[in-house]
């Protein structure tokens, strides 16, 4: 084709052009080119790239993961990463712990099941394919998830780095509707516990069960919104620590006066976990941003 642009370039301005044929020839089977890039493509099937997700190692192997790929003229391998993400979205499935329900055990030693809610990891399963089909090309042997997401503030994601108490880890706030009290967990060692009011429940506003974490920690705070009974309200607190994006959280509430274990179905909170004044500053010191805190 070049060649016959060129001659067509050079022609005169007439009403009938002239051309010359030219023909590209098929490169064949037992050409050296063709010879070099099917044994580039066959090494590139025998390779294992290691995929490592926390704790975990996945050997990819090229022949398993790599289901169409090309070579250029220069050598360079090209590959469809359908396949590969694929594979990484199966592991994504097994291991992450977004929006799924964790195994805890509860102070009293019972194993229940909570929901995931604003603690949790997944894999992006696209950007991670990509880095295992550059390691593939490129001929590194290990990749380590780092594409990384979840339900925290502009999807960070929380308990990646944990692998113990199935995902939960060993410092950890837990919160009891029923019985009405916390417990904190450093450690493995539990470091605190101490009656509550939680949300209030005859009017629908419970604290949300779930597995949170603590978004961040403020000393003094004002809160402010608005609960059944009071449509405004702008309280000072002296400790404040929330867990949920609608502002749920533990603080000091040196306003109230029923602190029953009923107090809740009644007359609780507006969705927080109230806590004694005289208690609540040891609660606070013993929260850590990002610690999960499950409630049930």
């Amino acid at each position: 084709m070049k060649e016959i642009l060129q001659q067509y370039q050079k022609q005169e301005y007439k009403s009938e052009i002239h051309l010359n044929s030219a023909y590209i020839q098929p490169i064949k089977e037992n050409d050296p080119q063709i010879q070099k890039g099917k044994q580039i493509l066959q090494a590139l099937l025998q390779r294992t790239v290691n995929y490592k997700v926390q704790d975990q190692v996945y050997p990819l192997k090229g022949s398993d993961v790599i289901k169409h790929a090309s070579i250029s003229k220069d050598g360079k391998v090209s590959i469809d990463p359908k396949d590969m993400q694929n594979e990484i979205a199966k592991i994504n499935a097994s291991q992450s712990t977004l929006n799924k329900s964790f195994l805890f055990k509860t102070h009293s030693g019972t194993v229940i099941t909570v929901q995931g809610q604003s603690y949790g990891w997944a894999l992006n399963v696209a950007k991670e394919a990509k880095q295992i089909q550059e390691a593939f090309e490129n001929g590194q042997s290990t990749v380590v998830a780092s594409h990384i997401y979840g339900n925290g503030w502009d999807h960070m994601a929380t308990g990646f780095n944990t692998t113990t108490n199935n995902g939960i880890g060993d410092t950890y706030a837990e919160v009891s509707i029923a019985e009405q009290r916390i417990w904190l967990y450093k450690n493995g060692k539990m470091v605190l516990t101490t009656n509550v009011v939680t949300g209030r429940h005859d009017v629908g506003a419970d604290t949300h069960p779930g597995v949170w974490f603590i978004l961040y920690k403020k000393s003094p705070s004002i809160l402010e919104g608005s609960e059944y009974g009071q449509p405004h309200y702008r309280v000072k607190v002296n400790y404040w620590a929330p867990f949920t994006d609608d502002g749920q959280g533990f603080h000091d509430a040196g306003w109230r006066t029923n602190w029953s274990s009923t107090a809740y179905l009644h007359n609780g909170s507006g969705g927080c976990v109230n806590t004694p004044t005289n208690i609540m500053e040891e609660v606070y010191n013993n929260l850590s941003q990002y610690e999960p805190v499950v409630i049930y």
